[in-house]
């Protein structure tokens, strides 16, 4: 039963049996949620938690939200109403918050709200999340370690969803005196099945991979021909979060943090006033599935890239991963950038489902939800025996694929401790303690161009000049705003390490304000730690270079503090260098200095080659490569390299002269 462990009475679950129109559509999004102004949650030293069962099932949701619903109106995969409820006056202390699938603490524009006294674990997304806001708090937490038993991919989450979707679809055409065991959809290959069969299919692959997490397989399951498909599908081997970021903390303007730094509006009220007072983030971990989304619009283009880029996405978001639609011999053909214009449709238990959902719930209340499956005459000539007269035996040569995203098309951007995006008055007090930060995703996929940004196979929210962000660790984050350390905080970041990316102490973007007040007030930043490309050695680096995959997308560098890099960003230190740090300044990965001699990236006063205009798209001798790795936007205002000034008594903040590396 697809519904176990989800609501069904839509009068107190609004939206639970129509799957929209309420936040319940995709089931509970919390447990607890809090939907009134002043209130108090005294845990007493008592932890709240999913069970194991219930973690497997519902693959989405916090253990407290602030607000009645998870997103704000007309925003999230499915619609969930239009009853927003806006809190205020809120704690919640004193105990600990553990195992859930998503979030600790997740709001959306909730005021006046202080945590104190917590640990948070175990969670997948981020132990605290707020967006919108003002008035927050947060004093006394340890956040970490984040969750390391997760046995679901992402996949499994969809097939979940889907199967609520597909239960609404079978029910809508008996509702119509129909029998769905008499409607077909014929796949490539001429294979026919009902819609029983493909729903039947679904259920039973959940079952078959659920019983083996629970360590109840049974003979039948180990005899069904779904038995291997089901385990390849829906395991997630590294048991780390899959998804496209881990945070300790975040701290967001209005609406959603999916997409890249600094995409949302920020009002007045959205991101306001937040105190930090002896927090650690320690022990977050990830192993990124990165999904190359595939789009057809040069189909409809005679052949020529579009500036549109219409991604095929099942009923809730979800991304149509072809790698798994083609057969286990040539699941890795898209991501090493193999010929793809010989793959054929094989299939598997949710894409049969998702395909199905998209095609018949049109035709019935338009229960295909938001999927673009139905109205894209190319990929249903890929996927189905035949479609309005026409088919497809291969991919065709026009498919194109967009990377640096995950299986819900969120911007990927790896690991980070404490991200602030449009934030004014950040004010940490004491103690920020950023520590043991590990990325173990691998390469980015070879499925996209050597994009830099959005261009040539990036993703539609990423930074420019970024490349793969799915293999990043950053201890902190700054994107606008403004950030104080005040008199007296000791703080440190602390083992920042990427196995197959770029690792930074603080990434500081746009027009941030960065202020250590007091010679007191330090952050400690262990530079012999902030560690890039882990397990990059010199095979591999060479391979990347011969295929023009280095240095975009992937790239390997090491900052303590990385600021100014793209040419809107105007950042302002005070004093410059942040007190503690001795100088700011980047370097390559260590194979990468012996194997390619790319200079250090430049402090101030020291010269380095020019960039290119832009990465080129066939491999380059090794000394245009030594100036594309520093890549700055020196090409409109060529920053300045003179010594850092003094510090200064003065509250006004100094520009940074620091250049920063890439």
């Amino acid at each position: 039963d697809p519904f176990v462990g989800f609501p069904t009475d839509d009068t107190t679950y609004p939206g639970c049996t129509s799957m929209s129109h309420g936040p319940f559509a995709l089931g509970f999004f919390s447990v607890i949620s809090i939907e009134s102004s002043n209130v108090i949650i005294d845990l007493q030293g008592y932890e709240i938690k999913y069970s194991y069962k219930y973690h497997l099932q519902q693959r989405w949701g916090s253990i407290i939200e602030i607000s009645n619903s998870p997103y704000v109106p007309s925003k999230g995969p499915a619609e969930f109403g239009g009853n927003f409820q806006i809190v205020n006056n809120i704690t919640i202390r004193n105990g600990s918050l553990g195992l859930s699938s998503h979030h600790g603490i997740h709001s959306n524009e909730a005021n006046q709200v202080r945590i104190e006294d917590l640990q948070i674990i175990d969670f997948e997304v981020a132990g605290i999340q707020f967006n919108g806001f003002s008035d927050v708090e947060i004093r006394n937490v340890e956040i970490g370690p984040s969750a390391t038993n997760v046995q679901t991919s992402g996949y499994y989450s969809n097939a979940k969803f889907a199967s609520l979707a597909f239960n609404k679809l079978l029910y809508a055409i008996f509702s119509n005196n129909e029998n769905p065991g008499t409607k077909t959809v014929n796949f490539a290959g001429n294979r026919e099945l009902t819609l029983r069969e493909i729903y039947e299919n679904l259920l039973d692959s959940m079952d078959i991979a659920f019983r083996a997490w629970t360590d109840e397989t049974t003979d039948d399951d180990r005899a069904h021909e779904l038995f291997t498909q089901s385990k390849e599908l829906y395991n997630n081997p590294s048991l780390l979060p899959d998804g496209s970021s881990l945070y300790g903390l975040v701290m967001h303007s209005r609406n959603v943090a999916v997409l890249g730094f600094g995409n949302f509006e920020n009002l007045v009220g959205d991101g306001e006033n937040v105190i930090i007072d002896n927090v650690k983030i320690h022990d977050l971990q990830n192993s990124l599935n990165e999904i190359p989304a595939v789009y057809f619009d040069k189909c409809d283009n005679n052949g020529q890239q579009s500036t549109i880029q219409t991604v095929i996405k099942g009923p809730f978001g979800d991304i149509m991963d072809l790698r798994l639609m083609v057969g286990v011999e040539d699941k890795d053909v898209i991501d090493s950038g193999g010929d793809y214009t010989q793959l054929q449709y094989i299939g598997n238990s949710l894409s049969d489902a998702q395909i199905a959902i998209a095609i018949y719930g049109a035709k019935y209340n338009n229960l295909n939800y938001g999927s673009t499956i139905s109205s894209n005459k190319h990929f249903l000539r890929w996927v189905l025996n035949d479609f309005e007269g026409e088919s497809y035996h291969t991919l065709p040569s026009c498919a194109s694929f967009m990377c640096n995203g995950d299986i819900m098309l969120h911007t990927n951007k790896g690991i980070i401790g404490a991200r602030f995006d449009l934030i004014e008055s950040i004010e940490i007090i004491n103690n920020l303690e950023i520590t043991d930060l590990y990325n173990k995703s691998p390469l980015s996929s070879y499925a996209c161009k050597n994009y830099t940004g959005q261009h040539d196979g990036g993703s539609q929210g990423q930074l420019d000049l970024e490349g793969s962000m799915g293999t990043d660790t950053t201890g902190l984050t700054v994107y606008g705003g403004d950030i104080s350390f005040t008199e007296g905080s000791n703080n440190k970041i602390d083992q920042i390490i990427s196995d197959y990316g770029s690792s930074m102490g603080m990434h500081l973007m746009y027009d941030a304000n960065f202020e250590t007040i007091g010679d007191n007030s330090k952050i400690n930043i262990i530079d012999e730690n902030i560690i890039s490309g882990a397990l990059l050695d010199e095979p591999k680096l060479n391979e990347l270079i011969n295929d023009n995959k280095y240095p975009y997308p992937n790239n390997f560098y090491e900052c303590n503090i990385l600021s100014n890099r793209d040419k809107y960003d105007d950042v302002h230190l005070f004093p410059n260098p942040p007190n503690g740090i001795n100088k700011m300044e980047c370097r390559a990965n260590r194979i990468v200095m012996a194997l390619v001699d790319a200079p250090d990236v430049p402090g101030q006063g020291i010269d380095v080659p020019s960039p290119t205009n832009r990465p080129t798209i066939k491999p380059v001798s090794i000394a245009n490569q030594r100036g594309m790795w520093v890549y700055n936007r020196y090409n409109k205002r060529k920053r300045h390299r003179e010594s850092s000034s003094s510090s200064s008594s003065s509250s006004s903040f100094s520009r940074s002269t620091t250049a920063s590396c890439l």
